[in-house]
């Protein structure tokens, strides 16, 4: 549903010089070869651009299994046409727990897919973090954690 301006917000934030190590990366034998470590790279690096501040990316501890690349295609050549179009408004309506949905300003997920999520939820808030992108955790754990245990005690 969101997938183009998603597109379009990456491709923004995407410089030369992420396009010249991507490429880099891509044609690297550990790549080629399906080495973990060179999709933790590539995956890194796509999400560079999901932070409010970049360098803090490095932050981001992947462990990718061994197996990665051959689990991943079965997983997306069993399961990938389901997923997208699977459409989960409808059971999410059936929540009956609080859920809080978080979102950062700097995403490169739009705030209206946060929004459409919230608003199927019954019982649900949206809680925006205007210091983060993607990886709220990472960015500023002691307001993610305030507002999980907000949350938990909800109960």
């Amino acid at each position: 549903e969101f997938d183009t301006e998603i597109d379009v917000i990456q491709k923004k934030r995407t410089t030369t010089s992420d396009s010249i190590e991507r490429s880099g990366i891509v044609r690297s034998p550990e790549f080629k070869s399906g080495n973990p470590a060179a999709y933790e790279e590539i995956m890194k690096l796509a999400f560079r651009h999901s932070f409010a501040d970049p360098g803090k990316s490095s932050r981001l501890q992947l462990d990718l299994p061994d197996n990665f690349l051959k689990a991943s295609r079965a997983l997306f050549t069993g399961l990938g046409k389901d997923l997208g179009n699977y459409d989960y408004y409808d059971a999410v309506n059936k929540f009956t727990f609080p859920v809080l949905v978080l979102h950062g300003q700097y995403d490169a997920l739009p705030l209206k897919i946060s929004q459409k999520i919230q608003s199927s939820i019954p019982r649900s808030k949206l809680m925006l973090f205007e210091n983060s992108g993607h990886f709220i955790f990472i960015e500023e754990p002691e307001k993610f954690r305030e507002a999980l245990e907000t949350v938990i005690r909800q109960r």
